[in-house]
Formats: C-alpha cells, structure tokens, sequence
C-alpha cells in the first residue's frame, strides 16, 4: 500500500485493521503505515513472536492470531 493512501485512511481515525503475517515482525522498512496507536485490531498468524505480540497488547491493540 502506498503511504500517501494509508496516511489518508488513518487521518480518518476509524477503527484500524492491520493484516500481516508473521515474517514482517522484527524487519526494518524504509516506510511504515503509521503509529501503533493508530490501530486497533492486528491480525497475524500463529507463528508471530510472542514478545511482540504481548507488546502489542500491552499498548491496547487487539491481537488475533489464525
């Protein structure tokens, strides 16, 4: 997704879905989609590093994991 159109989505302040698997933790990106308090709901598989999933919880993101 490009930045422009996710930055434009988030200045909406719905409530904000991220969908990702498990290989986009713990990589560098040269961009981001935005802030995690700007989401609500992750959703991720499985095999998402348990650390960080409990770190996203702690921030008040809801976690699914399928």
């Amino acid at each position: 997704m490009r930045v422009d159109v996710a930055s434009a989505i988030l200045a909406k302040n719905k409530r904000n879905i991220v969908l990702t698997d498990a290989s986009k933790f713990g990589k560098i990106f040269p961009t981001s989609l935005g802030l995690n308090n700007q989401f609500a709901v992750l959703n991720t598989s499985l095999d998402a590093p348990q650390q960080d999933i409990s770190e996203l919880r702690e921030q008040g993101i809801e976690v699914l994991l399928v």
